[in-house]
């Protein structure tokens, strides 16, 4: 029997990614018919063995509804790969904290409540940084980081967010450039 399997995109990219799309041959192979499908197309999910995400890339922006989907995928009874529960937990970066609290190594974290404004440069001078990453807890991509220096002018910033030092070692990482811009 075929097993029918969503590969689950975004309506930016509804064909997958170019590496996305080397599974639908592979899977192919296996007797899996793939299907590329945006998170938020109205279709019957129900139809499909299971819903595998992939390139969800404007979850952040439309969180609410997207968490929606979920959830709705959930009560439908549809096998989600990675679980309900674990893209719930995973979609704010606040899961951070658990893991830290848990004993995993993150950044110099300082946390910026729901609905809170701050100077960023008092929390670079408060901890000793010279530079921090400043990000919403609910984005990917890039969206609304901010590198900031303690040397440049006042820069504000609304929570829910993390401002983490910088850490110099990402600049080694290919695609870190993203550091120096603001999405």
């Amino acid at each position: 029997m075929v097993s029918n399997v969503a590969l689950v995109t975004y309506s930016g990219c509804p064909e997958l990614t170019d590496d996305d799309r080397l599974l639908i041959p592979a899977l192919r192979r296996l007797g899996v018919d793939a299907t590329p499908v945006a998170w938020d197309e109205t279709i019957e999910w129900g139809w499909f063995n299971r819903v595998i995400l992939r390139s969800c890339w404007d979850y952040h922006l439309r969180s609410i509804e997207f968490l929606e989907w979920i959830t709705n995928l959930e009560r439908l009874g549809v096998s989600l790969h990675n679980s309900a529960s674990l893209v719930r937990w995973n979609a704010d970066k606040r899961y951070l904290r658990e893991l830290q609290d848990a004993g995993a190594r993150i950044p110099p974290t300082v946390w910026i409540d729901d609905e809170e404004e701050v100077d960023v440069q008092s929390i670079l001078k408060a901890n000793g940084w010279d530079s921090a990453v400043v990000k919403p807890t609910v984005s990917a991509s890039a969206h609304r980081l901010k590198r900031v220096f303690k040397s440049e002018p006042a820069v504000r910033f609304n929570g829910p967010a993390t401002a983490q030092l910088f850490i110099p070692e990402v600049l080694c990482i290919p695609s870190a450039n993203v550091l120096d811009n603001e999405y």
